[in-house]
Parts: C-alpha cells; sequence; structure tokens
C-alpha cells in the first residue's frame, strides 16, 4: 500500500499515529526487567468497516521497517484457513531469532468467532495468544469488527484494546490540507469516516447524498436484503430494541417474532455495525455509520424518514414516563422529535425551541428522576462526540444549552434536597 494512499487515515494524524506508539511502548516495557511481565502483548484494533483498519496495520508492516522491532508476519484471517492460520502463525514464531521478540499482524482475527461456534477463535487463543503470554515471545497486533471475547485470564491481563473511531473535523481537516482542489466542507459530508473520506478524494465534486448513498452501499453490502434494510432504519436510532424494530418495522414472519428480529440483530453484529450495551440497549458501534446510513435513508424518500422518527417519537415518549431509564429515553425523545421536525423542514432554531418546551413541560411528571445521570449523559452525548454534535445541529446550540441547564438545575437541586 503506498503512502499516498495512507495519507488519510495514518500519516502524521493524531487519530492514528497512536498505533505505532503503542506498540513501540509494549516493546519498551517488554525491555524493562520490573515491567516485562505486565507489558501488553496483544494489542486489539477495533473498528467499523471502513474505518482503516486493513490500511493501519499495513502501514504498521512498512513503519516497522524503520525499527529494531522485526514483523514477523502478517495474515488476514479471512483468507486464510484456520488451521492454516495457526500452522503459519508457530511457524513465524519459531523461525525468529533467539532472544529476540517481533510483531505478529493478524487482520480480521474476529472471522474465526463465526466459524463453528467460534471455537477457531478460542483454539487461536489457546496456542498462540497464551503462548505468547507465557514466552512473552512476540506483540500480537490484530484487527477486527467486534470486541474479542478472551477467555483466560493470563490473556486478558495482557491485552489492550484499541478504538478506531472516526476523525475528528481538526484532523479531516489535517488529512485534506494538501488536496488539490481544496474541499473545505469534507468532514459535513464524511463525517470524518475513513472510507467515505476515501471516495470524496477520489472524487472531490461528490455530494452529501451521493457520498452518504455510497457509504450506504458499502456498509450493507453482504447483508441479506431483510438484514440490510432492518441496519438502516436502525440508524436512524440512537438506541434501539426489539420493541423498537417491531414498531419501525413490523415483520410478516409468523411464529416467534422476536427471534426474527434478534436473527436479523445477530446479522448486524457480525458484520461489526452494532453491539449490545447492558442498560443501554443496541447501538451503533460507530455513529458516523449511523449518520451516513440514516443520511441515505433521508435522501432517498424523507417521507419514509419522517414517518420513522414520528413512531420513534411515540415509542419513546411513552419510555420516557417513567423515570428509570430517563437518562437514555429522552435524549431519544429529544433526538426524534427533532429530526421529525426536520423533516418537515422546520429550522433549527424552531426545532429546538419546540424540543426545549417539551423537557420543560415535561419536569414535573419526571420526580425522582436520576438526575445527575441524566445531565450527565446529555452532556456528553451518551458518551459520543458525533451523538453530541448532532444534537447541536439538529437543536441549535441555544436550545442544547437550555435543556442541559434545566437537567443541571434539576440535579443541583436534587442534592439541595
Amino acid at each position: 500500500m503506498t503512502q499516498e494512499m495512507n495519507a488519510p487515515i495514518w500519516n502524521g494524524l493524531p487519530g492514528r499515529q497512536w498505533i505505532l506508539e503503542a506498540v513501540v511502548r509494549s516493546f519498551a516495557r517488554l525491555a524493562d526487567p520490573e515491567e516485562y511481565a505486565s507489558a501488553p502483548l496483544l494489542l486489539t484494533l477495533r473498528g467499523s468497516p471502513g474505518s482503516g483498519k486493513t490500511a493501519a496495520l499495513h502501514a504498521l508492516r512498512a513503519a516497522l521497517e524503520t525499527q529494531p522491532t522485526p514483523c514477523l508476519g502478517y495474515w488476514d484471517a479471512r483468507q486464510v484457513g484456520a488451521a492454516d492460520l495457526l500452522a503459519q502463525v508457530g511457524e513465524a514464531l519459531g523461525q525468529a531469532p533467539a532472544g529476540q521478540r517481533g510483531v505478529l499482524l493478524v487482520d480480521n482475527l474476529d472471522a474465526l468467532l463465526w466459524e463453528h461456534g467460534g471455537e477457531p477463535f478460542f483454539e487461536f487463543e489457546r496456542r498462540v495468544a497464551h503462548l505468547l503470554v507465557q514466552r512473552n515471545a512476540a506483540v500480537l497486533v490484530a484487527a477486527g469488527r467486534v470486541e474479542l471475547p478472551w477467555r483466560e485470564y493470563a490473556v486478558r491481563v495482557r491485552h489492550q484494546g484499541h478504538v478506531l473511531a472516526a476523525l475528528t473535523a481538526p484532523e479531516v481537516a489535517a488529512a485534506t490540507a494538501g488536496w488539490e482542489p481544496p474541499v473545505p466542507d469534507a468532514y459535513a459530508r464524511t463525517l470524518g469516516h475513513p472510507w467515505t473520506l476515501e471516495r470524496l478524494r477520489e472524487s472531490p465534486t461528490l455530494s452529501e447524498e451521493q457520498l452518504a448513498r455510497r457509504a450506504a452501499g458499502y456498509f450493507l453490502s453482504g447483508l441479506p436484503p431483510e438484514t440490510a434494510d432492518m441496519a438502516r432504519m436502525a440508524g436512524l436510532t440512537l438506541v434501539f430494541d426489539v420493541a423498537l424494530l417491531r414498531e419501525l418495522a413490523p415483520t410478516k414472519q409468523g411464529g416467534d417474532s422476536d427471534g426474527y428480529y434478534l436473527e436479523q440483530i445477530r446479522g448486524m453484529r457480525r458484520a461489526g455495525l452494532v453491539n449490545w450495551e447492558v442498560g443501554v440497549g443496541y447501538r451503533f458501534f460507530d455513529s458516523a455509520v449511523r449518520r451516513l446510513l440514516a443520511r441515505s435513508l433521508f435522501y432517498e424518500s424523507s417521507r419514509r424518514f419522517e414517518e420513522f422518527h414520528v413512531q420513534a417519537w411515540d415509542y419513546y415518549r411513552d419510555v420516557a414516563k417513567g423515570t428509570d431509564f430517563l437518562a437514555y429515553s429522552l435524549p431519544n425523545a429529544v433526538y426524534h422529535r427533532a429530526q421529525m421536525y426536520r423533516a418537515l423542514g422546520t429550522p433549527p432554531d424552531e426545532s429546538g425551541k419546540r424540543c426545549a418546551g417539551w423537557v420543560q413541560e415535561s419536569l414535573p411528571q419526571w420526580k425522582g428522576a436520576p438526575w445527575e445521570a441524566v445531565a450527565r449523559v446529555w452532556a456528553d452525548g451518551m458518551g459520543e462526540r458525533l451523538i453530541q454534535e448532532e444534537l447541536i445541529q439538529l437543536l441549535g446550540n441555544k436550545a442544547y444549552r437550555e435543556i442541559l441547564e434545566m437537567l443541571q438545575r434539576q440535579a443541583a437541586a436534587g442534592e439541595v434536597a
């Protein structure tokens, strides 16, 4: 892979340079007599489709050529069978010079989880990961779309997981600084997603709509049509569960309808699109992917987009009548109401005013709510920068701040009481 092709997601960007730095730090600790026993030996890179996992591994492989640490091999678990992968990695370790540690690079290691109930992955853990821990023989850098479920304690304590998040606006500005012709709105059009940014560099005149449609096709490629359609609808939500999917996409399937929806969710999880969070529900692993999918649906049918958000607003408004999950039901309700106004062409300031008014009117029914948690979750966009950015865009900064101040006042009043 050429330096030119790596530029947007690697060279000099603080969003990716840390990968090489993490490997270098691990070897520095391995060389320290007081720290070698606790130095990370398994570094995993988790990212959504197109987040730059493969490019990062190739760039790391190239960067190691200038380091004293050798690369012992690169494998793609999707291309190499499980048995061959084990054999080839073992052979590479056996051929390493005595007393010299190196780096093993394995892309798409999560592919082993979907074969034979995941047994090939756990065999890899036993025969490779555990061996590395026992011998401090090498550092394994593995990439995948889902979190790897290491079972053995000895492996888990030497594991260090990293997420390849979408690039921030400053990182996109740095990546596009040398582009000719300049593209001043690259972040707005791509949301910092590396694959989409590459498409924009190839064709700088692509509109937001064209980029969203191409991104949706890429993210959903390989999924069955019904799963792909469900994923696009789920992309309209910040958080979802089976009950919400029933509202958005009633199925004509007979029998166990919950089983049908769970099967679609499993397909989305396998594709690296969504994951489950205890106490929250299902949500997209990468909000840039979610927002690009939602955009594609908006441009395809603004009416369908509006109808979905009306249904989701009704759903979360009902959920928000209780206080147990208000920290998440409130931002979801506001989000869907604001999106409903957006589809109708309502200006953000007016939409924000109406949403803030609903929150103000609803405060009396939320007596005893966990206000500190509610205010914190609203303030940090449910823990995601891109969600916070989107709420501000939908509501306007003034209304977003007004809602935050309301919630903070409720939290302060609760502490006084």
